[in-house]
């Protein structure tokens, strides 16, 4: 097995997180990968002096590009059967890399391995770390049609499989990652390493690489836009089971609060 692994950097006129980003991947105790950084914000010299430091990472710039098109252009350029994320803004722990490429070696049989991430919250100075809400015990295609299990910075992927799936839809300027792991769960086995290794950053700074508010809202485009696929392939999949999923959870939700609302009358009633 060839265990060299391609970091993709996505970065945006943030070169204080960049630096982060980067120490935390020279970090790694695992020696066999490369960098490539994208940016897809304005090009600066204060972002070439950054890499012109580092022997081991290439930047290309894609001013413009959201963040699956940004994604795609990276990946295409790396040298590596394996390939992770890391955002500017986002961190590992030291060994998340190394734990990665043991358990795709150990088991033949997957393609790709996600990890527990914690929850960084950064405040004048300040750090919180808490465990990410989700901690799935594993990686299934039926619990991903719920919610996104993984962040993007806690998979490692097959650049094969990749290729495969066409990459990262570019339609997509949110949400991107979920419906990439949807499409690989469907075709392929991802194993899981019940540790919190990766780090999802969250920042009094500009806003995380691609974040946009109101996420129930787009979150229900995001339902539609996989339903609407599957319209037109006319064919039961992916988008058919996350809409019934999604209505049955809204349904569910309706019921709760008319319970809790019949409740309260009943105790009015009485006294």
């Amino acid at each position: 097995m060839n265990r060299q692994v391609t970091v993709i950097v996505r970065t945006k006129d943030r070169p204080k997180l960049l630096r982060r980003a980067l120490k935390s991947i020279e970090d790694q105790t695992y020696p066999h990968h490369e960098t490539v950084v994208v940016n897809w914000g304005s090009p600066g010299a204060k972002l070439q002096e950054i890499i012109s430091k580092k022997e081991s990472i290439r930047l290309i710039e894609r001013e413009g590009l959201n963040g699956s098109a940004a994604s795609n252009a990276a990946i295409n350029l790396a040298k590596s059967p394996w390939i992770t994320h890391l955002d500017d803004d986002d961190s590992w722990e030291p060994t998340f890399l190394e734990e990665g490429i043991h358990l795709l070696e150990a088991q033949n049989d997957l393609l790709g391995v996600a990890c527990h991430s914690n929850r960084i919250i950064e405040k004048r100075g300040s750090f919180k770390k808490r465990p990410y809400p989700l901690k799935p015990k594993q990686i299934t295609l039926h619990a991903l049609l719920t919610k996104n299990l993984f962040t993007n910075n806690a998979f490692i992927f097959s650049k094969e499989a990749w290729e495969e799936l066409k990459g990262f839809d570019e339609n997509l300027t949110m949400f991107e990652d979920w419906d990439f792991n949807l499409r690989y769960l469907l075709k392929y086995k991802v194993g899981l390493i019940p540790k919190r290794l990766a780090n999802y950053h969250f920042t009094d700074l500009p806003q995380r690489l691609g974040e946009r508010t109101d996420k129930e809202a787009l979150l229900e485009t995001f339902v539609d836009f996989q339903l609407k696929k599957d319209l037109l392939k006319g064919k039961r999949s992916i988008g058919t089971l996350m809409a019934e999923r999604h209505n049955l959870k809204r349904e569910i939700t309706l019921f709760n609060a008319l319970k809790n609302d019949l409740k309260r009358l009943l105790q009015l009633i009485k006294s």
